[in-house]
């Protein structure tokens, strides 16, 4: 309700991706935490739903790969994020947990990603 309130947010999420590629490549994966705001749709005739726009991104971690030509699968890690802490202002928010896939180098995509252990708890300390 109030910028004196903060957020803490942990998150984990642990991440396989298939690739294929016919020259060695490379690319990088990133996990955000990104927060939305909310807002009533005001649009719809009868709307009783709240839009979501990005607001920000609160926290990332990045990793990049190497591959060989061919196809394959890499372990992407665990993206553990632990008590990030956020001070939003006014509002009504809904944070994410997101992954980004880029190719950094070569002719490298993916195929499937695979989502293992995955949580994200977010805790509103009003003070």
């Amino acid at each position: 309700t109030g910028p004196t309130e903060q957020v803490f947010i942990s998150s984990q999420l642990a991440l396989t991706s298939d690739y294929t590629c016919s020259t060695t490549s490379s690319f990088t994966v990133t996990v955000q935490i990104n927060r939305y705001r909310g807002s009533l749709d005001t649009v719809g005739q009868g709307a009783v739903d709240y839009l979501f726009e990005l607001d920000a991104t609160i926290s990332e971690q990045q990793t990049t790969h190497s591959v060989a030509a061919g196809s394959g699968t890499v372990d992407c890690g665990q993206n553990i994020f632990t008590t990030v802490i956020d001070q939003p202002n006014f509002g009504y928010y809904w944070y994410i947990a997101e992954v980004l896939w880029e190719q950094t180098s070569g002719d490298v995509t993916p195929s499937n990603q695979t989502v293992g252990l995955r949580s994200l708890t977010a805790q509103v300390i009003k003070q």
